[in-house]
Formats: C-alpha cells, structure tokens, sequence
C-alpha cells in the first residue's frame, strides 16, 4: 500500500494542476499506470477535488440566490415608487389639463358674453360703392363668411374708411382670422372716427387668441381714453384679472 505523505500529495496536486514537466509528467503516469495504490489515491484525490468544487458552486449558487433575492426586492420596490410617480404625473398632467381648459373656457365665454358686432350704420348704405348692400345685408344676418369678400372689395375701394374696417374687422373675428383683424383694428389712430371701437374689438381680438396681457394692456387705454366703452372695459378688465391667469 503506497504510504501517503506530502510528497505524494503534492505530486498529485501538481499532475492535477497542470504544473509538472513534460518529462515528470510522463514518468508520473508511468507510475500511475504500474502502481494500483498510486492509481487509488489519485482517485480519492479526484473525488476530493470533486466534491470541494461542488460545495463551492453550491456555496457560489446560494451567494448568488441571495443576491438576486436582494436585486428583486430593490427591483419590486423600485417598480412600486415608479408606479406611485407615474399617478402623481398622470393626476398631475390630467389636474393641468383641467385646469387649462377651465381658463380656455372662461376666456371664451368672456369673449361671447362681451361681443356684439358693431350695428349697420344707415350712412353707409348710401355708400356710391358698387355692391354694398348686399355685402352689408350678410353682415347683418350674421353671415359673417359670405360678407367678407364684398367688405373687402368695398374697403380696397375707400381704404380710409373706418366704418367699413370696423365691419371687415368683425367679420373676420367671427370667422376666426383673428391676425387679419387686428391688423386692420391696429390702422387707427386716435385722431380717426371709431378709433375706440377699433380698441375695443381689439382687445376681444386679444382676449379670443388668449392673449391676456394684450387685451389688458388695450382695455387700460381705453379706459383712460375715458369714451363710451370706458365701462365695459373697466368690467372686462376686472373678470380678466379674477378668473383668466398670466400669459406665460
């Protein structure tokens, strides 16, 4: 029986290792090969090797069982904050939206409630331009659509009226053109006829592209210009400043 010591040990661990000599590697399983007790402790050795890597991949399994344990429960927790996120962003957004569309809806029956086109004067009527009756008749059914073509036609003929601007101006409101509106309300000066309805249906202009700070801006001249429209401006300008928020 081959008697173990250090030496035969290490020869085993170092054959095992890949360590030795070509040349100590060839006389050792030329040993290994003629002697039955070297061959049983290489065994042993193997089963030893064996059974150290198995309790260290099991050892190496539950570290990593562990961990993803660990991983999962940051994980879980970490869904769950996201997820209490996402609902404070969505009531956020949705608390926004309604909010918004609130002010938009203010601001829009501020407009309908304070908007009356301008009445058809009967000086106009009796305008030499061609075709003004039935332009101003569309006005004063409220076909505001079908009545700009003529009002236009029958500015470009007197450009320095100030009636017929007032009219193509509400007109335009109505059908939404609200840029070429207040475009045409911004050619008066306060030496023209109708310059404060002019300012006027400016500042509804304003108020309908939800220009707040430009509608107050025009009502505050107007009431210093202290006319007619002093006290509806006044009153505008106070729902303005109560129920509509800054422009950004």
């Amino acid at each position: 029986m081959i008697q173990r010591n250090q030496d035969i040990f290490e020869r085993i661990e170092r054959y095992m290792q890949g360590e030795m000599t070509e040349q100590e590697k060839s006389a050792f399983e030329a040993e290994i090969a003629t002697n039955p007790d070297l061959q049983r402790e290489m065994e042993k050795h193997k089963e030893l090797v064996d059974a150290l890597k198995d309790q260290e991949i099991l050892d190496f399994r539950r570290k990593i069982q562990t961990i993803e344990g660990k991983e999962k429960a940051q994980a879980r927790s970490l869904r769950k904050r996201l997820m209490r996120f996402a609902a404070a962003i969505v009531l956020i957004i949705g608390l926004t939206a309604v909010i918004w569309y609130t002010f938009r809806a203010d601001t829009k029956n501020l407009y309908e409630n304070y908007f009356t086109a301008y009445p058809v004067e009967s000086q106009i009527r009796g305008s030499e331009v061609e075709g003004i009756s039935n332009a101003l008749d569309l006005y004063k059914d409220g076909e505001y659509e079908e009545a700009i073509p003529g009002l236009e036609q029958m500015l470009m003929k007197e450009p320095e009226n100030g009636l017929l601007k007032i009219y193509l101006g509400n007109s335009l409101m109505e059908f939404n053109e609200m840029r070429k509106a207040v475009g045409l309300f911004t050619e008066f000066n306060s030496e023209m006829a109708y310059y404060e309805e002019a300012r006027w249906y400016l500042a509804l202009a304003y108020l309908k592209m939800d220009q707040k700070e430009s509608s107050k801006s025009v009502l505050k001249e107007i009431i210093e210009y202290d006319g007619i429209y002093k006290d509806k401006a006044e009153s505008l300008l106070i729902e303005l400043e109560n129920q509509v928020p800054d422009d950004s």
